[in-house]
């Protein structure tokens, strides 16, 4: 009959092989500090894996569990007290959400992750006294992270006008099957030679989506989708943009 004590006792001895069967592994700067310090159990990492700054401040903490990284990882400020930077939350190697702090502790954004740097979905921007001040929704287009708009909010939560990048001149709520639909809209943006706009319909399915226009207008190409829809064009040359 096993006893609470041989319980404990084989949980030692489990404990202990595996550590025995763990490698320590430590790396450099030039400088002689400690780069970055972690376990490999059979080439996979297990564990806390430490980064280190050059200066010897601690700079990240991962959570390995066979080769992939699991729970938490905290990314530090460079400071020699341990004042958190990000928080970003893993499962199976893959991020799902961030926390971003300022210096003094207070919450300066969160929001979910499709991957590593890919943010997705509405995030929500605090200011330094503490309060909302924005919230940005960014789209996956092309498996790319894309702004696709922006609300700005005062201390009681309310909306301020102006937010959005872009403000619709024309626009119909109704459309007619297989007829041209015209709409107007005007980018406040500033936008780059080279760059790529998309301009998409929500909540259609991928699989009805249908290309339609792919332009190029002074070193700016306009990709546009629709779904089941024609659309009319024109656009008149302007000597400024």
């Amino acid at each position: 009959m096993m006893t609470k004590k041989n319980i404990l006792f084989l949980s030692m001895i489990c404990l202990l092989f595996s550590c025995i069967n763990q490698e320590k592994i430590i790396d450099y700067y030039s400088n002689g500090q400690i780069k970055n310090e972690y376990y490999i159990d059979k080439t996979l990492k297990v564990g806390k894996y430490k980064e280190f700054y050059e200066n010897g401040n601690p700079k990240t903490i991962y959570v390995y569990e066979k080769g992939m990284k699991q729970d938490s990882s905290i990314h530090y400020y460079n400071t020699p007290k341990k004042v958190v930077k990000t928080i970003k939350y893993w499962k199976n190697n893959t991020p799902f959400y961030q926390k971003d702090f300022f210096e003094n502790g207070r919450l300066k954004r969160e929001g979910k992750l499709l991957k590593d740097n890919f943010r997705i979905g509405k995030w929500n921007l605090y200011s330094p006294e503490n309060y909302k001040s924005e919230i940005i929704e960014y789209f996956d287009i092309n498996n790319q992270s894309y702004n696709n708009q922006t609300w700005k909010l005062n201390r009681e939560g309310d909306t301020i006008a102006g937010g959005n990048f872009y403000r619709l001149l024309h626009f119909r709520d109704t459309v007619i099957y297989n007829q041209p639909s015209r709409t107007h809209f005007l980018l406040k943006q500033r936008v780059l030679e080279g760059s790529y706009w998309y301009v998409c319909l929500r909540k259609v399915s991928l699989s009805n989506l249908t290309f339609l226009m792919n332009m190029k207008y002074r070193g700016i190409r306009l990709i546009i989708y629709f779904a089941n829809l024609k659309m009319h064009r024109s656009m008149k040359k302007q000597n400024t943009m």
